[in-house]
């Protein structure tokens, strides 16, 4: 059962309905939920706590690449394709120098 964090009214037809009223009404969800189910808490620690207790961590995408917070990785990847791609075209020439 969703929770209001503003009014506390509960909807036990889940989050949709709850989204739905937080939505009409400016309301917020409660400041300790859960990530993953609809329980809350008086406190961080204890939602932590909960989350470890029951594996409800976030899944991770099990990649290996790095996640970026900006956009300063393509200029990396754009400068080095441009840096190859001139040491293709050049390279022929750059022994008769």
């Amino acid at each position: 059962m969703s929770t209001c964090g503003t009014c506390w009214r509960e909807f036990p037809a889940g989050w949709q309905s709850r989204q739905q009223h937080m939505d009409a009404t400016g309301h917020n969800p409660p400041d300790f939920e859960c990530d993953t189910c609809d329980r809350y808490f008086g406190n961080q620690h204890a939602v932590n706590q909960h989350m470890t207790d029951v594996d409800h961590w976030a899944e991770s995408s099990g990649s290996d690449e790095p996640e970026f917070e900006c956009d300063d990785w393509r200029l990396a990847i754009d400068t080095a394709c441009a840096a190859f791609t001139w040491y293709l075209i050049h390279e022929p020439f750059l022994s008769q120098i």
